[in-house]
């Protein structure tokens, strides 16, 4: 078992050196964060751990990862670092005092008499059987709560989210105003970009409906807006039009399951796809690319090996401490290994099923 993170009490650490020298070629880097619902507390921590040595450009985020490109990018904007940090922390906290409270109507009681691949911190999926026949068609209280918490931490929207240093993105789906029942895919950067933008992005259908509203975009105003994940799981398209050198993937599912990847609704498995794609295109200067990846402990987050897509609901705040400190842990290992490959080489190995697709493709 991990030793406990817990994230009120503790104080961000100074940040260090320049992760590059002054004469070094100029490197653009730039953070793909994938969504995973509290799974995004893993990312969190990775993040805590590249700000003390990784200099980001720019950010996109995906529903979970949406809330953490924010809360970090305007951070990073704001001061600094340490200010990045702080912003993780306090938002995480929010979610494990107001999120339990929902986390404690869903978990059974019997959960000692439950298979062990059913067990904490999974959550039995019977209960939301009734709630996905009646929740569409109400206001979603995630999407809500979402745009609520990272409005309330930012300090200056407009400076630090919409007109800052690093480049913020988040993407959602958007109802067509033109096809019925059909949704387009849409990046949300500079003022486009609002509380209500995040909210969408995080916003899974089975919790509800979540419109647009504080949008000075007519297009995009008062739209139904979902899941950006339904799409995109990680979006990499931001990121070519800000002359990126490398890319680092924070990926929320454990990719030696394959099982993941072949869910319906919430899809996994594609950026390692789309990663392969952005490879294979003939460029004279190739993004180079890097995944910390959820597995990247060996297998086990505090022990637990059964975790299943349910214990993404789960904000218990022991599950919450949990995930943040293995992803301090992943991060931290991560740039022991391969923090000299920035600025060098790709140092992501493929996801196998993608190269499989490459061959099929005649990409080779």
């Amino acid at each position: 078992m991990l030793k406990k993170f817990t994230t009120a009490s503790a104080t961000p650490p100074p940040p260090q050196d320049s992760t590059w020298d002054s004469d070094h070629a100029p490197i653009k880097i730039a953070a793909v964060l994938t969504g995973g619902g509290s799974h995004g507390a893993f990312e969190a921590g990775v993040l805590e751990a590249l700000a003390e040595e990784i200099e980001f450009t720019s950010i996109s985020g995906t529903s979970a990862g949406s809330v953490n490109a924010v809360l970090f990018g305007s951070g990073l904007n704001a001061s600094g670092p340490r200010e990045a940090i702080r912003r993780l922390r306090e938002g995480w906290n929010v979610i494990k005092s107001h999120g339990n409270a929902f986390g404690r109507t869903i978990r059974c009681i019997s959960d000692q008499f439950l298979p062990k691949d059913q067990k904490w911190p999974n959550s039995p999926s019977l209960i939301f059987n009734p709630m996905g026949m009646l929740q569409p068609y109400m206001p979603s209280y995630v999407a809500r709560f979402v745009s609520k918490t990272v409005k309330d931490i930012v300090g200056d929207w407009e400076a630090e989210v919409q007109n800052g240093r690093v480049k913020i993105h988040v993407n959602t789906d958007l109802k067509d105003h033109n096809k019925p029942g059909e949704f387009v895919h849409t990046h949300l950067t500079g003022k486009n970009l609002t509380p209500d933008g995040v909210g969408g992005s995080a916003n899974v259908k089975q919790f509800g409906i979540h419109f647009i509203k504080d949008t000075p975009n007519p297009d995009h105003a008062n739209r139904l807006a979902y899941d950006g994940a339904y799409k995109e799981n990680g979006s990499f398209t931001p990121h070519l039009e800000h002359d990126i050198t490398d890319c680092i993937m924070i990926i929320l599912h454990d990719r030696r399951h394959n099982r993941l990847d072949k869910k319906g609704d919430l899809k996994h498995a594609e950026i390692h796809s789309n990663a392969l794609d952005l490879a294979a295109q003939d460029s004279p200067h190739p993004i180079r690319l890097h995944a910390i990846e959820i597995e990247s402990l060996g297998g086990e987050i505090g022990g637990l090996s059964h975790m299943n897509d349910s214990s993404k609901l789960n904000t218990d705040p022991e599950f919450i401490d949990m995930l943040y400190q293995a992803g301090l842990e992943a991060g931290r290992k991560w740039l022991k290994e391969n923090k000299h490959h920035i600025g060098q080489r790709s140092s992501y190995n493929f996801y196998p099923p993608a190269l499989e697709q490459l061959a099929e493709m005649h990409y080779a």
